[in-house]
């Protein structure tokens, strides 16, 4: 492992941030230089959409919007959905793939072009589920 903490941090960074959020994970625990890139606010700002973060932040629990790093925050938002509008949509990241997910309730009158939603689907629990 040796060889891994002569390369400079930012070799690491290049190569986590062109991963999903679940290899950044695994790869955590390969070395010390990995684990210690891996945590770093440089590579989870590829994961977290600045437009999303901006538009999540003032629906969020105080303890969302106040993450201590961007790590954190990446968890925090692909915890549990964030309600928006009060309770017809939902916002969740995918943990695994960090993939933006919205839920709308199903009483929720949508009018769209299908061709501009990637993969809806109707969920168990009466609510639409698109990801994008």
């Amino acid at each position: 492992m040796g060889a891994f903490e002569e390369l400079p941090e930012e070799c690491f960074v290049a190569i986590l941030s062109r991963m999903t959020p679940d290899d950044v994970g695994r790869l955590s625990v390969v070395s010390k230089a990995f684990r210690s890139v891996a945590d770093s606010d440089t590579v989870w700002n590829h994961f977290l959409d600045p437009k999303f973060i901006d538009f999540i932040i003032p629906h969020s629990h105080p303890s969302i919007a106040n993450a201590p790093t961007k790590k954190a925050l990446y968890l925090a938002l692909s915890d549990r959905p964030i309600m928006i509008d009060n309770i017809d949509t939902r916002i969740q990241l995918h943990r695994k793939s960090g993939k933006k997910s919205f839920m709308f309730a199903i009483a929720l009158p949508i009018a769209s072009d299908s061709s501009r939603i990637a993969s809806p689907s109707v969920r168990r629990d009466g609510w639409l589920e698109i990801e994008t």
